[in-house]
């Protein structure tokens, strides 16, 4: 359900994406559905309405498998540009040892949220702050036996006729490596 006034640049309006796909193994043993759950919405305030607030919340299960059943594909991880900025890619996922070795695979839930402001300094051009938050667990339920990490950073947007240029800069909100590191996005459209 796309109710966003400009998909690629929205400024009011909300969206919702919600999928189920189901998966069976070639011998019937392992059955089961990913669940995954997409919300964004928009607000633009201010008496030239020059701030946009944009927060997107995404929230996923297996159901039917465990970690090591369900399709590799179809876990979650979180880190990047589609979920927390800031924080390398795919960075987070669940830790298993296996023998002497520590093997890390995605997670069979996944809650995330990230927040913006964005602010028009000028005709095209916009400048960004953002907050995302991504957590990964290892049971279906979301949020149960769960580990979160967070970035946070600024970002610039130059508004064009096919959406703005993106471009973000973030850094790890939490954990040792709080601060430390540079993580740079660019793209076109805004990052939801």
């Amino acid at each position: 359900m796309d109710r966003r006034d400009v998909p690629t640049n929205a400024s009011s309006g909300y969206y919702i994406d919600l999928s189920a796909t189901p998966f069976v193994s070639i011998d019937g043993d392992i059955s089961g559905s990913r669940l995954f759950g997409d919300a964004r919405g928009y607000l633009t305030t201010g008496e030239q309405e020059a701030l946009t607030l944009a927060a997107r919340v995404q929230v996923g299960s297996v159901l039917g498998a465990g970690l090591s059943e369900a399709p590799a594909d179809f876990l979650f991880y979180s880190g990047g540009g589609g979920t927390v900025r800031g924080q390398p890619y795919q960075s987070l996922g669940i830790d298993t040892v296996d023998g002497a070795e520590t093997v890390t695979t995605g997670g069979t839930s996944f809650v995330g949220a990230q927040l913006e402001a964005r602010y028009m300094v000028r005709d095209n051009i916009a400048l960004v702050g953002f907050y995302d938050f991504g957590q990964v667990g290892a049971t279906a339920t979301p949020g149960e036996d769960a580990e979160w990490h967070a970035g946070a950073g600024i970002g610039l947007r130059y508004n064009t006729g096919i959406g703005p240029i993106r471009l973000d800069l973030g850094t790890q909100a939490n954990g040792d490596d709080a601060g430390r590191d540079l993580q740079v996005y660019i793209g076109i459209g805004q990052a939801f």
